[in-house]
């Protein structure tokens, strides 16, 4: 039993599916749980068009039971998304089957094909060995893809998947999640940099598709080649800069305490530059949105180690990053106070 479903009996049930969609001899074969982020409700799995026949890797993602469908909880929405990326030559995993109902597996559910390659955590616990610089050259590749997805004519593809949220829509979201800290000091350092931030939100309200975790655990990568963003469970249609500054938050050695080494071959400020070219006028507005990562960013670190230390979801990672909150928020606070108020 993994999370409420039974391996056995999910396998049974995505072989029926399979053979529906791709044959009626399809096997399927070896699936698990994957390990590491926020994997959850996140299978691999492989599959043969006979027994006996060579078998090909795909990843079985579930829409979470007892879910309202719409937003993160929807996951066949990502579908829509999925394939008009591709259409657009950005690199994403390519749909093999899905289903937006539950009479298959349960619940709403999407077949991928498992990109090949793997992935690196931004950040390194101390004294770990570097990446190669084959492997560091994928924050120069993934830079250019979020260019090209910055500039993806999100409205035009995706009008009908969903109306787009508003940077002050975004921005008040994440109070509620900051109070639910453990911490009390915690709470008072984030709404410091909240209401400095506040004070110099930018103008700009230009749409565009935004991942919502764009850094390089969601870069899939081998032999130096970046094979596709994965992980878009919490795109949205929001702002264009958020995942701009979300990156430049990774790769800011002032957000992150001794404990950690930063493999980032570009600044922050490097990102910009770069980035800056795609949109007119986001360029100004990149520096409050390199703070308000770290608010956003502090704001999850303190839910999530509140559910760590309450057992509901354990993970000692979260213990590292309760040693970065109080600089995640004041590095979000000095990034904004040196920025002009609007």
């Amino acid at each position: 039993m993994t999370d409420g479903f039974d391996l056995a009996q999910l396998q049974a049930r995505l072989q029926d599916a399979a053979r529906r969609f791709i044959g009626l001899r399809t096997i399927v074969l070896k699936l698990r749980l994957m390990e590491g982020g926020h994997a959850g409700y996140t299978f691999g799995f492989e599959f043969a068009s006979q027994a006996g026949s060579s078998s090909r890797g795909a990843i079985l993602k579930l829409g979470p039971p007892g879910v309202e469908r719409r937003g993160a909880g929807d996951i066949f929405r990502q579908v829509a998304l999925l394939q008009a990326l591709r259409e657009r030559g950005i690199p994403v995993p390519a749909i093999l089957w899905a289903e937006p109902g539950e009479e298959s597996l349960g619940v709403p559910y999407i077949v991928m094909d498992k990109v090949a390659g793997k992935t690196h955590f931004p950040l390194l616990k101390y004294g770990e060995v570097d990446v190669s610089e084959a492997e560091s050259s994928i924050w120069h590749q993934g830079l250019e893809a979020l260019r090209k997805l910055d500039s993806f004519p999100a409205l035009t593809e995706l009008g009908a998947w969903e109306a787009p949220r508003s940077i002050d829509v975004e921005f008040a979201s994440w109070e509620a999640t900051l109070r639910k800290s453990p911490e009390p000091a915690w709470i008072e350092g984030g709404l410091r940099a909240r209401d400095a931030l506040a004070l110099r939100m930018p103008v700009e309200r230009r749409v565009a598709l935004v991942h919502g975790d764009f850094q390089s655990s969601n870069l899939m990568s081998s032999n130096g080649t970046l094979n596709a963003i994965i992980d878009w469970d919490l795109a949205h249609l929001g702002t264009s800069g958020l995942d701009a500054g979300w990156l430049m938050m990774w790769s800011d050695p002032e957000y992150w305490g001794s404990h950690w080494q930063l493999w980032s071959p570009l600044s922050a400020a490097a990102i910009a530059r770069q980035f800056a070219g795609t949109a007119d006028g986001t360029s100004e507005s990149l520096g409050w949105f390199h703070a308000y990562a770290g608010y956003r960013f502090g704001a999850i670190a303190c839910l999530n180690v509140r559910l760590h230390r309450n057992g509901r979801r354990p993970d000692l990672i979260w213990e590292l990053f309760a040693q970065d909150i109080p600089r995640l928020f004041a590095r979000s606070k000095s990034l904004a106070e040196a920025l002009p108020i609007v």
